[in-house]
């Protein structure tokens, strides 16, 4: 009779934890120090290739960059890296764009792509609204708390959030995508989206049960 008791009760537990994994992920996605966008929202997603960012710069008399590097996912010959800068740089074999009249550039240099292909790369960079952008210099502390989210404006595009906080591999959504993230201030924030295109909301708490605590913006 011990024997069958043990069993059960360990059977419980098991349901349990299950049940209560839907929620509450221990393994969610952390705060740690991964280097990610300095500007929110102002570069483009363009199909076939993958961001990875490196870590902001700040240099003397208000000069600051970060350097993207765009990989083609099809073809690994094939890459573009990106400076943006608040002021004019010295850089070889790159081709270069202004950003207005503030004194701010892009910088492009690629790898495997014909020059067809590197000016239909560049033409996807909306350099006026990259250039009015970095007048601020870009942040650099890149842990993720309560703040980094409500920085996140209202109906955004899913693609610029991951730019922003990463990805969550921690989906807990049923019927749409609800992506989990630790907060290094306390709790959790979850990012819900249907088509992993536009953000419906942002809701804080402790997410052991399906009630958060509170909202930045509800869903429309």
């Amino acid at each position: 009779m011990r024997t069958y008791l043990v069993l059960i009760i360990t059977g419980l537990s098991a349901i349990i934890m299950m049940c209560s994994s839907r929620y509450y992920v221990p393994g969610a996605y952390a705060a740690e120090q991964t280097s990610r966008a300095g500007w929110y929202g102002i570069l483009p997603h363009i199909d076939g290739y993958r961001k990875t960012f490196s870590r902001p710069e700040i240099g003397n008399s208000g000069h600051w960059w970060q350097t993207v590097h765009f990989q083609n996912s099809e073809s690994p010959d094939k890459s573009v890296d990106i400076i943006i800068s608040s002021r004019p740089m010295k850089l070889a074999n790159s081709t270069i764009v202004r950003l207005g009249d503030n004194g701010g550039i892009m910088s492009f240099k690629s790898a495997g792509l014909n020059n067809a292909e590197l000016q239909a790369f560049v033409k996807k960079f909306d350099a006026n609204k990259i250039g009015s952008s970095i007048q601020k210099p870009p942040r650099r502390d890149f842990t993720l708390r309560k703040s980094t989210f409500t920085a996140i404006p209202k109906g955004a595009n899913y693609l610029d959030v991951v730019d922003w906080v990463g990805e969550s591999p921690n989906d807990i959504g049923s019927g749409i995508y609800i992506k989990l993230y630790k907060l290094a201030d306390g709790g959790q924030a979850l990012v819900g989206t249907s088509d992993l295109k536009k953000v419906r909301y942002i809701n804080f708490g402790e997410f052991r049960s399906a009630s958060p605590t509170s909202q930045l913006f509800p869903g429309e």
